[in-house]
């Protein structure tokens, strides 16, 4: 529907969230398409790198009253700020004189040679135009349920292929996440990220290849398939309940409210909510639990700004891993501090955040780009081209740098871990009663070659590394 109306060619366009489920390039094109358009657009939607590419004005809609900024989404964020700053100055100050007043006519109330000057006062206050504070819901802070710790590596992926039919989803994915490092898939629709993530969930099963999960690890898991998971005879504040620790429910209508359940929402039967309803519902139970890896499947679908703000707020704070799939870029560059890219069925891994990868794909692809209609359309989606080497060289590249050498060094002491145990695992094989026992020797071999295999993997790990260094360290003259 949204290319029927766009090829129609009209003068004004009326938007209802156009970026939904568009992958990245499409964004990208429509950005463009939308700075050249001479006409009118009047658009509604959650992604703010979107809007401050394409809109020159913001209309917003609070407690029954438009208001009109001018400028894109994040000079209006900025008046807000300050403009809510202003009134929480003012708010004070009445505050202030209100108390002042009312201390005034409690004290002198009963004295006759007082009455005038009270009954001022009295009128002064019913007189007074009271200021009231916006409803802020950014300021619900939530923090994720204490997990047990895992051991430093979460999750490995061994060689995995999928395929449906003759098609092939992807081939020989491998991959190893340790605790704390946050990994965003992506890739054009239909690469399979999804695919990916629900076999890393265990919701699927690969053809082949081998994945497991580290010692101790907890996963959690989030996609919009999973609203039929909710119990439809619970309202939304029994559901919330059932799944949170006795410590957090004083803070539940709060935290409910900011996920866009107010007031009489939250005694609401699950059965009756809408879609998106359902969705944020999921996703909010799925942060009341604890887990140490955490698999999000589109989470910012159905959330409004605020919502995002607090969610993308509380992940921020996450200490565990973090797999995610994204279509949100003021997300993804907010939390990546890995990529994965499936791109025709290969996976490409890219040891850095969302500006590094998009960097090396501007190097990968210098000669086959096209440049990008509109000069604002150019200069969007996190500063392509020029403007990512400026910013990834000084700072961006030695920060980068420094993330990297720190993961070299883990793995060489990994390694060596590794090599002291395959030294033990020898030794106890070489000895005669393990000879005689043939169980104990079958476990032994396993064990040697489960070793072997960890060892080969991490080699690659620090091979790639090595790579990505040497060519930082040259870009940045270090």
């Amino acid at each position: 529907p949204l290319a029927k109306v766009l090829l129609e060619n009209p003068d004004t366009l009326l938007l209802d969230e156009p970026t939904n489920y568009l992958d990245l390039e499409a964004r990208n094109w429509l950005e463009g398409f939308l700075t050249d358009f001479r006409g009118s657009v009047l658009v509604v939607s959650h992604d703010r790198y979107f809007l401050d590419v394409t809109v020159d004005s913001v209309a917003e809609l609070y407690s029954g009253s438009l208001t009109l900024y001018t400028g894109n989404y994040s000079e209006y964020e900025t008046t807000v700020k300050k403009k809510l700053a202003e009134i929480e100055h003012s708010y004070s100050r009445q505050q202030e004189e209100i108390a002042r007043l009312q201390s005034f006519i409690r004290r002198f109330r009963y004295q006759a040679s007082r009455a005038r000057q009270v009954q001022s006062r009295i009128k002064l206050l019913e007189r007074m135009e009271r200021i009231e504070l916006p409803l802020v819901v950014k300021d619900v802070h939530f923090s994720f349920p204490e997990a047990p710790r895992s051991a430093k590596l979460v999750l490995e992926l061994d060689g995995i292929c999928k395929a449906y039919g003759n098609n092939d989803v992807f081939r020989e994915v491998s991959l190893q996440l340790s605790a704390g490092q946050r990994l965003a898939l992506v890739g054009i629709n239909g690469a399979g990220k999804s695919t990916l993530m629900r076999l890393m969930a265990g919701v699927e099963k690969a053809d082949s290849g081998l994945m497991r999960y580290g010692k101790n690890v907890s996963a959690g898991y989030f996609s919009q398939e999973l609203t039929d998971k909710l119990d439809y005879k619970e309202s939304v504040l029994e559901t919330v309940e059932s799944w949170s620790a006795v410590e957090d429910i004083p803070n539940l209508r709060r935290l409910l409210a900011a996920f866009l359940f107010r007031g009489d929402d939250i005694y609401k039967s699950v059965n009756i909510l809408s879609g998106g309803e359902k969705s944020r519902l999921a996703i909010l139970r799925l942060l009341l639990q604890p887990a140490n890896l955490l698999f999000l499947d589109e989470p910012t679908n159905h959330l409004d700004m605020a919502s995002k703000d607090i969610l993308l707020s509380a992940l921020e704070k996450y200490s565990g891993a973090l797999i995610f799939v994204s279509h949100d870029r003021y997300f993804i560059d907010s939390l990546a501090n890995r990529v994965l890219e499936l791109n025709r069925g290969r996976a490409h891994y890219y040891y850095g955040d969302y500006r590094y990868y998009l960097w090396k794909k501007e190097g990968e692809q210098k000669d086959k780009i096209p440049e990008r209609p509109g000069k604002r359309a150019a200069e969007s989606d996190g500063k392509k081209g020029e403007a990512y080497t400026r910013r990834l060289k000084g700072k961006q590249i030695k920060s980068t740098v420094r993330k990297l050498t720190r993961e070299e060094e883990d793995i060489m002491a990994g390694l060596e871990e590794l090599q002291q145990e395959a030294a033990r695992l020898e030794e106890t094989m070489s000895n005669k009663e393990a000879y005689r026992d043939g169980r104990k020797m079958r476990e032994l071999k396993q064990r040697l070659q489960e070793n072997q295999r960890l060892q080969q993997g991490s080699l690659k790990r620090w091979e790639i590394i090595d790579s990505e260094l040497k060519e930082l360290k040259l870009l940045a003259g270090l």
